[in-house]
């Protein structure tokens, strides 16, 4: 279990490390569609209930 913890952090970092080296222009469009899926999402579960 705690491998699998230590195995999505490092995930994450690597993330963020090839994220960072995006221009902004790109940052802010991942942004953009990352808040549309989640609202996305939101809206699924909400209408599910």
């Amino acid at each position: 279990m705690r491998r699998d913890i230590n195995r999505i952090e490092e995930g994450r970092r690597e993330i963020k490390i090839a994220y960072e080296t995006l221009s902004e222009p790109l940052q802010l469009h991942i942004l953009s569609i990352a808040h549309l899926l989640l609202t996305t999402q939101k809206l699924v579960l909400e209408s599910k209930e």
